[in-house]
C-alpha cells in the first residue's frame, strides 16, 4: 500500500481523514472529541472484582463499562479487589464489551510520577488521526488536502509532511476529491460488487465476521473456471475492506466452492500476499474441513460501521444506519458551508437534534463561532432518520 494523496476534513470537532492510493480509499480515520478509551491508553484502574473461573479480573478505568484483564496478563502477580493497578487499553470496547486489557504497558516516552486516585488516565492514546498520518504517510505521499483548521501539531512536527499541505479550496467539502464520500458509502455498504458480476457480503456479529462470496451470472468457461475468477477477485476485495472497515477478530470468508485443491492453494497463496502489507498483524489459517477459509486479524476497537452507526431499529438489528452523532456531523459540515447566508435553522429528527443539544454542544458552539449566529435546531420527525434540512433565508437546501 502506497499512500500518496491524504485528505483531511478538520472543518468541526469531529476530524475526518482519507487516505488513497491512486484514487482508491485505502484507510478512512474518524476522531471524535466524545470517542471513548481508545487502544494504548495506559491508565491507573481499580479492581472491581476478580473472577476465578476466567482467571481474570474486572478493573474500573473510568469507561463506561469496566476493562478486562487476564491474570497472566498482570506481571504484578494476583491483586485483590479494591488494588490499584497500572493497566493499558489493548482492544478498545465495543457494542456490548467493555475494554480489553493488559498490565505489560508500553509506552512512547516515560511517564512522570503522577498520584492520583482510580481511576485516572496515565497516559492518553494517540489520536487516531496523528498516528495515522505517522503510520501511512511515506515517500509515495504528494498531496495532504487540509480543509478547515490548522494543519494538526503532527503535520507541523515534520517539516516533509509539512511541505506537502495545502488548503482546500471551494464550495464543495475535501472529499469531493476522487469521490471519498461515495468510497466511504461503500465501506459502510454490506455488499461489494465484483468485476465478474459476483459480491462480497459483509456480516458482522458479536463474535465473528462472516464474509460470503457469490457468483454472477457466468459469462463462460464452465462452474470451476468462474468460481476460481470470482474467487480470486474477492481477495482484493476482502484484502482492501478488512482494514477500511477496521475488522477484526475471527472472519470466516465462505468462498465459492472449488473442487481442484490446486486453486484453493492459490486462493490461500494470493490472500496471504494480499494481506502481507496490512499494519494489523492477520493470520491465514486455509480451508477448514467445511469448506470455509478462517483467519484472525488483531482487533483494537469497534469496526467503522460499529463508531459510524447503529443497528436498525426496524428491522431486527439485520441491517445498519447511521448513528444519530453521524448523522448530526453531517448537518454541522453542511451548516459551516452556509457561511456569508443567513442561517435559519437546522432541521432533523428528534434524535438528531438531541445529540446535537447533547454530546454535540460543543460542535455546535464551534460553527456558531465561525457563522457568527447560533443555528437554529428544529426537531421534525417527518424527515428520514438520516436526512437534515439546512434552511437559508433565500433559498432551501436539502441533504440526505
Amino acid at each position: 500500500m502506497l499512500i500518496d494523496t491524504i485528505l483531511i476534513d478538520a472543518t468541526i470537532a469531529e476530524t475526518r481523514a482519507a487516505f488513497l492510493e491512486r484514487g482508491v480509499l485505502r484507510r478512512f480515520i474518524v476522531s471524535r472529541p466524545d470517542d471513548g478509551m481508545a487502544a494504548g491508553t495506559v491508565v491507573l484502574g481499580r479492581v472491581v472484582r476478580l473472577a476465578p473461573a476466567l482467571d481474570a479480573a474486572f478493573v474500573e478505568i473510568g469507561d463506561a463499562r469496566p476493562g478486562f484483564v487476564a491474570l497472566n496478563e498482570l506481571p504484578s502477580g494476583r491483586p485483590a479487589e479494591g488494588d490499584a493497578i497500572v493497566v493499558q487499553v489493548s482492544r478498545a470496547a465495543t457494542h456490548g464489551k467493555g475494554a480489553r486489557l493488559t498490565g505489560r504497558v508500553t509506552v512512547d516516552e516515560e511517564m512522570n510520577a503522577v498520584v492520583a486516585r482510580p481511576p485516572a488516565i496515565l497516559q492518553p492514546a494517540p489520536d487516531p488521526v496523528q498516528a495515522a498520518l505517522k503510520a501511512l504517510a511515506g515517500p509515495a505521499t504528494k498531496r495532504i488536502v487540509v480543509d478547515g483548521a490548522t494543519p494538526m501539531p503532527a503535520l507541523g512536527n515534520d517539516p516533509v509532511l509539512a511541505s506537502l499541505v495545502e488548503p482546500h479550496v471551494g464550495p464543495d467539502s475535501v472529499f469531493v476529491i476522487d469521490d471519498v464520500e461515495g468510497q466511504i458509502t461503500e465501506a459502510l455498504a454490506p455488499e461489494v460488487r465484483l468485476p465478474s458480476g459476483g459480491r462480497v457480503r459483509f456480516a458482522e456479529t458479536p463474535a465473528l465476521v462472516a464474509i460470503d462470496v457469490d457468483t454472477g451470472t457466468p459469462a463462460g468457461g464452465g462452474a470451476q473456471a468462474t468460481a476460481l475468477t470470482t474467487n480470486m477477485e474477492a481477495v482484493d476485495v476482502v484484502a482492501r475492506h478488512m482494514p477500511l472497515r477496521e475488522l477484526g477478530g475471527h472472519i470466516v470468508i465462505d468462498a465459492v466452492p472449488m473442487r481442484a485443491r490446486r486453486h484453493r492453494t492459490q486462493l490461500i497463496e494470493a490472500l496471504r500476499k494480499a494481506v502481507a502489507d496490512d499494519q494489523a498483524p492477520v493470520f491465514v489459517g486455509g480451508f477448514t474441513r467445511l469448506g470455509v477459509v478462517e483467519l484472525t486479524r488483531r482487533k483494537t476497537g469497534p469496526s467503522l460501521a460499529e463508531r459510524l452507526g447503529v443497528l436498525c431499529p426496524q428491522c431486527d438489528g439485520a441491517g445498519w444506519v447511521p448513528s444519530a452523532e453521524t448523522v448530526g456531523y453531517q448537518a454541522l459540515r453542511a451548516a459551516v458551508r452556509t457561511k456569508g447566508v443567513p442561517l435559519l435553522e437546522i432541521r432533523a429528527t428528534p434524535a438528531v437534534v438531541a445529540a446535537l443539544r447533547g454530546p454535540l454542544a460543543a460542535a455546535v458552539d464551534e460553527v456558531t463561532a465561525r457563522l457568527g449566529r447560533t443555528p437554529v435546531l428544529v426537531a421534525d420527525d417527518t424527515l428520514a432518520r438520516d436526512a437534515f434540512q439546512i434552511e437559508p433565508a433565500a433559498r432551501r437546501a436539502a441533504h440526505g
